[in-house]
């Protein structure tokens, strides 16, 4: 880094703007809705982190988040989220959210909050993450309040200039939900209207969801990724995903709400998010990470409560994705392995046929009688 750090101030600042701006993006008023950042520019040392973070504060209204709740590595691992401690001074935001709960602060007194930003694009999946996370923390056995405090910040005439911006935010917020046993309180901040900031506590203070509504949720986030993801946004497209996947797995109901139907209905949706988070991270030519991805969903096949429960096609499918991963990763031998017991699924499935076929004339295994050439024969 000795050398980049050499150059004028003003030069490196003409490049970190090259590498912030969003130039393959449409300008429009949804631009803070829909961009994606790429922050690992502000891990590469501290020199250029605070050179760089001024400038993207200054191109990028963002969502600012605060919290005494650690919950925000849970949601690192599903959002892009930039976390540091120390932009506690940033005023770039058009929303912030503090989130807090009096009995964890009790409980944690050495925990210190933590803070991050994130595109307003994620806010919906933060919530979710939010909801979701309390039930992965002591707050049910020992109640307390959850306090929500939200300010939309105007200085900079974000919700002026982009009035559909403001209503995203507004409808976004109004998904916050307590848990048993504890309550939540909401309080608001700039330039909300009382009877837009009435109605957002209304809905956030309901009742908490329902599993339907969170099997809901889940279903349409799968579906709006599938969206972006076809739309070759796959960063966008793993946090839909990942939300969904986090959110189906974290909460955990009781009988009579648990159900056997739920848990088949949600494990088949689980399923469905590992193979097409697998398949995110093939197209980003992370093949390990696509690999782990299909062996996740390989193991929801068999569940000590309903035995082997799925179809043959149904493992078929999955087998498959497994096999395509292992190809990706260059481990040819383990690929025509995997594709030959996809085959055995389904033999007369003539796209597994011609994958083996290619994974084997990769690596010569059926020149010797090797994995796959047995079950090619009058295929």
């Amino acid at each position: 880094m000795s050398s980049f750090t050499s150059i004028p101030l003003e030069i490196r600042q003409q490049i970190y703007s090259y590498v912030l701006e969003d130039s393959h993006l449409d300008r429009n008023e949804f631009q803070i809705l829909t961009s994606c950042h790429d922050t690992s520019l502000f891990t590469l040392n501290n020199q250029i982190s605070s050179e760089a973070l001024p400038l993207f504060y200054s191109k990028h209204p963002f969502v600012f988040i605060e919290t005494t709740i650690n919950i925000l590595q849970d949601a690192s691992k599903c959002i892009p989220l930039f976390i540091n401690r120390h932009i506690h001074d940033c005023k770039s935001y058009a929303l912030k959210i503090r989130v807090s709960n009096n009995a964890i602060t009790q409980l944690l007194t050495d925990f210190q909050p933590e803070t991050a930003i994130m595109s307003a694009q994620y806010l919906r999946n933060f919530i979710r993450i939010a909801n979701s996370s309390q039930w992965d923390l002591p707050l049910e056995g020992i109640g307390g309040i959850t306090s929500v405090d939200l300010e939309f910040y105007t200085s900079n005439d974000y919700f002026k200039s982009a009035p559909k911006t403001r209503d995203f935010f507004i409808e976004e917020t109004k998904l916050f939900r307590r848990i048993q046993n504890t309550e939540l309180q909401i309080n608001i901040h700039g330039d909300i209207d009382t009877a837009t900031a009435e109605d957002i506590k209304a809905q956030a203070t309901g009742p908490a969801f329902t599993p339907h509504e969170i099997y809901t949720q889940a279903l349409a986030g799968y579906n709006l990724g599938k969206e972006y993801y076809d739309k070759a946004s796959c960063e966008a497209a793993r946090a839909e995903y990942e939300t969904s996947f986090y959110t189906t797995s974290v909460w955990c109901p009781k009988p009579p709400l648990y159900t056997s139907t739920l848990s088949k209905t949600l494990d088949s949706l689980r399923i469905n998010l590992f193979l097409s988070t697998s398949k995110v991270h093939s197209s980003q030519h992370k093949p390990e990470a696509a690999l782990m991805n299909a062996e996740a969903a390989w193991e929801l096949n068999f569940s000590p409560e309903f035995g082997d429960w799925r179809t043959k096609g149904q493992k078929a499918v999955v087998k498959q994705r497994i096999a395509e991963a292992l190809m990706e990763a260059g481990r040819w031998e383990e690929s025509a392995v995997a594709f030959t017991s996809a085959l055995l699924l389904m033999p007369r499935d003539r796209g597994i046929a011609g994958k083996l076929r290619e994974v084997r004339d990769r690596c010569w295994l059926g020149a010797k009688g090797g994995p796959g050439r047995e079950h090619l024969d009058g295929v």
